[in-house]
């Protein structure tokens, strides 16, 4: 194994400017002519479908209609193209190095007609399945760069770790993925270098390969990102050390040296993920083939000539980084933003109780949200799931249990005890304490009457000023518009692409794996507001702080407010542009 790593180091170093440049085009190409494709063809899917957009409200009926279906699978098709043409042009970049771009385009036309072939048929279904299987761990293996942002979204592996059970079953299922993807890991190089076989028969001969002690050879991969991933963050973070201890934070006479260091900077991060991907491909064909490799030694005029495209590219992109992170932070303001506390502070209280409304409040949360069903005998309570199980300990549930067999019920989390409240109750509380409530409204399967008793119940509630009613049922949340204009009423989105399923309604709180920067337009262009939800991570709330949102739902209140407040006292020309770079 440790030759094999070094052949790979070797070769990355010896041929790291053709590398880097063919690398760098491949995913400017992919990144913005692929997703636009994509992007086109799923409009015109959505065209023929009638609908806005795509969303949990429709997905069955869009699923339903012969047309739609039919082109969902043909963009499923090019997605499966594009993302082999990829690994295709790696691979065949690897065995063939110097040779000019041209026969490699050739080469790939080959390969392309041979990929058609392997996917042919019922194998198709194998590829997708593939694709599928690889997004829940796309982070510890090479990924294409058109599905490297889909991931399992949080709100679903956030609920399952708020048990034991949930924590161990996640995990066990976690281990179970990444130890299928790690035996498939050499379908795809398998199915570029051999011919005229099929995807399927690429899985078996993976899992094949992959077996016994073959298996612990894939720790190179590890490895190998490893060592680049330590180089770069030495170089980079010597050429941070110059920018912050020699440039004056206010020094904005030297804003061009201080520009130029951080894009070279970004550009040494960038080009590091790129070779990390490409050495990883590079050792897992090394031993599949040992005699289709051609090197050329280039000429050193051919030599200097790359350096200097290396630099123009390095500019053109870190240009494009520029203004494309100007552009979002322009338009966005932290202070502006909305510290929203999901159930409250569950860090110190049990979940939507009456503690944990008390510690939003000393955490400064400018809103806290809370979850309301509906009893038996039509009465509201302030708690998020219908069967109590996870809370009390017994299995209770609320839609079929009268409101006095509910209210006062212990609960218990992490360590916390509380009990259920009326969401009169509670709404008397968030009055006292001057805290605008985001009321989020869950209806459970046979409750049609929920909005008439909602609305009945509704005249007699101290709603206090500033707060707001969301639900993630869309008839539901419009007849409460309908009938309460007067009251800001949202829409609860889980999953959506495309445009927004209604207009009728003030706002959008959207999950944050299908948020994206158009949306954030759109709803703006609308006059809407636009809320994300779960945001945990510390990474995650600086960027949505600096996003176009106008509020972000947290668990921890408190510290999304030091984040915010960072960002506030941190606003000098330095400290601006590395965060441009994302840098800081």
């Amino acid at each position: 194994m440790i030759i094999k790593l070094l052949a790979v180091l070797h070769d990355i170093y010896k041929h790291f400017i053709i590398y880097s440049l063919r690398t760098t085009f491949l995913q400017l190409t992919l990144t913005i002519g692929g997703s636009y494709l994509l992007s086109w063809l799923f409009r015109g899917i959505l065209i023929s479908s009638g609908y806005p957009g795509l969303s949990l409200d429709n997905i069955f009926s869009f699923l339903a209609n012969p047309v739609t279906f039919l082109l969902l699978i043909i963009y499923l098709i090019i997605l499966a193209l594009l993302v082999f043409m990829e690994f295709s042009f790696l691979v065949e970049m690897l065995r063939y190095k110097e040779t000019p771009i041209e026969l490699g385009f050739k080469r790939i036309k080959t390969d392309f007609k041979q990929f058609l072939f392997s996917i042919s048929g019922r194998h198709l279904l194998s590829f997708l399945a593939y694709l599928l299987l690889t997004i829940p761990v796309l982070r510890f293996f090479f990924s294409s760069a058109l599905i490297e942002r889909l991931y399992i979204p949080t709100f679903i592996t956030g609920e399952l770790q708020k048990t034991s059970l949930g924590q161990v079953g996640l995990m066990l299922a976690y281990i179970l993925i990444f130890y299928i993807n790690a035996r498939f890991i050499c379908t795809l190089p398998l199915t570029i270098i051999q011919k005229e076989t099929h995807f399927t028969e690429n899985l078996k001969t993976s899992w094949r390969m992959t077996s016994g002690r073959s298996f612990l050879t894939l720790s190179g991969l590890a490895i190998i990102s490893g060592v680049i991933s330590f180089v770069a963050f030495i170089t980079s973070g010597l050429l941070l050390g110059i920018v912050y201890l020699v440039f004056p934070k206010d020094s904005s006479q030297l804003w061009f040296l201080q520009v130029s260091l951080l894009s070279l900077v970004w550009f040494i991060v960038f080009i590091a993920s790129l070779l990390i991907k490409l050495a990883s491909v590079s050792y897992l064909i090394l031993d599949l083939e040992q005699h289709d490799v051609v090197d050329i030694e280039p000429s050193p005029k051919r030599k200097k000539s790359r350096w200097v495209r290396m630099l123009l590219l390095n500019c053109f992109i870190a240009l494009g980084a520029f203004l494309y992170n100007i552009n979002i932070l322009s338009s966005s303001n932290p202070k502006e933003v909305d510290i929203i506390a999901h159930r409250g502070f569950v860090d110190m209280a049990v979940e939507n109780s009456l503690e944990g409304l008390k510690a939003s409040k000393k955490a400064k949360a400018d809103m806290v949200e809370i979850d309301v069903l509906m009893t038996k005998d039509q009465k509201f309570v302030v708690v998020h799931d219908d069967n109590l199980q996870r809370l009390s300990g017994k299995s209770t549930i609320i839609s079929q249990s009268k409101a006095k067999d509910i209210i006062g019920k212990r609960l218990r989390q992490n360590g916390h005890i509380s009990q259920i409240v009326s969401l009169k109750t509670f709404l008397e509380k968030a009055t006292k304490l001057k805290m605008p409530l985001l009321i989020e409204l869950k209806t459970t399967k046979n409750q049609k009457n929920y909005g008439t008793a909602f609305l009945k119940e509704l005249r007699s509630l101290p709603l206090n000023p500033g707060s707001k009613i969301m639900s993630l049922d869309l008839p539901l949340i419009e007849s409460i518009e309908k009938h309460r204009p007067d009251i800001e009423t949202g829409h609860v989105i889980t999953f959506q692409f495309g445009d927004f399923a209604s207009t009728k309604v003030d706002f959008y709180a959207i999950e944050e794996f299908s948020y994206s920067n158009h949306l954030a337009k759109l709803a703006h262009k609308r006059k809407k507001e636009l809320y994300i939800w779960t945001i945990n991570d510390q990474d995650d709330l600086k960027t949505y702080l600096q996003s176009s949102v106008d509020g972000i739902i947290t668990d921890y209140p408190n510290k999304a407010r030091r984040k915010q407040k960072h960002l506030m006292e941190n606003q000098d020309y330095l400290s601006v542009i590395s965060r441009l770079f994302n840098l800081d």
